[in-house]
């Protein structure tokens, strides 16, 4: 089960690209919030019984779209990952055995999983971002695009605080955690659930989630449980490390895209030596922590994402980006907004951006075996890239750039000289032919 940061309840936070964007819907066809129902009662609703009923069947479901394309371009699907990670504990015959065929369960199944958003409360304004998942993006958007934003089939009007410069929303759906009883909800599945990810907003900014870990330490089942985080580590507070000692597990994406003044570009509020500073302070972390960059690949970091492996590798960490199986960074692909996806580029662009990889790896292969791994990783990105075309948007991203530009008083070319230098040139070409 999975908890928007509005409240809305969904099946997947992969599911967000479909049609249905996976969320729960009531005999109405409403939106199914946690602040107006129990969980367990939508264990079964019409949604999720025809996923499983088309799991069961092995047809494809069109909430489960972005997993199939990712997988057709070698990029490993979040789909893979849980089923590889839950196989000893839940299987496909597990399943099967818990489910009619028309995709009913249980309710009293031990729910093992939850995504938890507790609200949008975050303090960066990241350029692939929005005021749905971001507060910071507020006066940005209020600005720019205007009073109202639509989050999952509705309209989130925003307004000026009088007397001051603050914008808000006229109707906060981002505050449904702060109610005692909604929040409540968690204990009945406590003693069940084995695996939480929490990601947002900015989790550790959070204090619902430091309260959700002491429920779960209390109740004397840490233990037992695995975390998973994704965050921009801006924080980390002393007390989250010392709560994370009590858990079986602890896996932390730091969302990082490029290496210094790049990424505080696309990252807007960060500071590189501040988020710097923290990631060491997690790689001398307790024994139980994982950690590494969790990398949005889009057009800002095509070239930059390449001065971030190198600053992992030359930093030397015990475990930060030190991962066998996956070495330096992990990634995922941006879909949405369309404009920033890679597949947006022109081909001469994109021709250049593969090159600027083969180089590089070809030199660094030399140097150190692991970057044979990163390279493959990095090159299922440059596939999906590669996969459709797009380019008819790029427009649509240089004018985004210059507004974001303009409002923020930054400049692309003094950001990401490389990459302005690369679509200068393309425009001249553009304009001799």
């Amino acid at each position: 089960m999975a908890i928007k940061t509005n409240g809305d309840l969904r099946i997947c936070c992969h599911s967000s690209g479909s049609k249905s964007q996976g969320l729960f819907k009531n005999s109405q066809n409403q939106n199914i919030n946690i602040s107006k129902i129990k969980l367990e009662d939508v264990r079964n609703s019409d949604l999720v019984k025809e996923v499983r009923s088309s799991m069961l069947r092995n047809e494809p479901h069109e909430m489960c779209q972005r997993c199939d394309r990712e997988q057709q371009f070698g990029l490993r699907s979040r789909r893979e990952f849980e089923n590889e990670k839950w196989k000893d504990q839940f299987s496909v015959e597990h399943a099967k055995k818990a489910t009619t065929l028309e995709g009913t369960v249980d309710v009293e199944l031990p729910l093992l999983q939850m995504d938890i958003r507790f609200g949008n409360l975050c303090n960066l304004s990241c350029r692939m971002c929005g005021p749905t998942d971001s507060t910071s993006w507020y006066s940005e958007f209020y600005s720019t695009k205007g009073d109202q934003c639509e989050d999952t089939g509705h309209l989130v009007r925003l307004r000026q605080v009088e007397g001051t410069k603050r914008i808000v929303p006229v109707v906060d759906p981002y505050q449904w955690h702060k109610d005692d009883d909604t929040f409540r909800q968690f204990d009945k599945f406590v003693p069940d659930l084995r695996d939480y990810y929490f990601a947002g907003g900015e989790p550790l900014l959070q204090p619902r989630h430091f309260e959700l870990l002491e429920k779960i330490i209390n109740a004397g089942l840490a233990h037992l449980v695995k975390i998973e985080y994704n965050t921009n580590l801006t924080v980390l507070p002393n007390e989250v490390i010392e709560l994370w000692k009590h858990f079986k597990k602890v896996d932390v994406g730091v969302s990082l895209e490029s290496q210094g003044q790049a990424n505080e570009y696309i990252r807007a509020g960060s500071s590189w030596d501040k988020v710097a500073a923290n990631i060491r302070k997690l790689d001398s972390s307790s024994d139980n922590v994982d950690c590494w960059p969790a990398v949005t690949m889009q057009i800002y970091n095509c070239l930059g994402v390449l001065d971030l492996i190198q600053w992992v590798y030359e930093s030397k960490f015990k475990k930060f980006g030190q991962n066998p199986g996956s070495p330096f960074v992990k990634t995922h692909f941006l879909n949405h907004p369309e404009s920033m996806c890679l597949r947006t580029l022109p081909l001469a662009i994109k021709k250049y951006v593969r090159q600027r990889h083969f180089e590089y790896f070809d030199q660094m292969k030399k140097i150190d075996r692991r970057f044979v791994n990163c390279e493959k990783r990095m090159n299922k990105n440059l596939d999906a890239m590669d996969g459709a075309d797009q380019s008819h948007l790029f427009s649509n991203f240089i004018e985004k750039t210059k507004v974001m530009d303009r409002y923020r008083g930054q400049d692309f070319e003094k950001y990401l000289p490389e990459l302005a230098q690369l679509f200068t040139s393309y425009r001249s070409h553009l304009d001799k032919g």
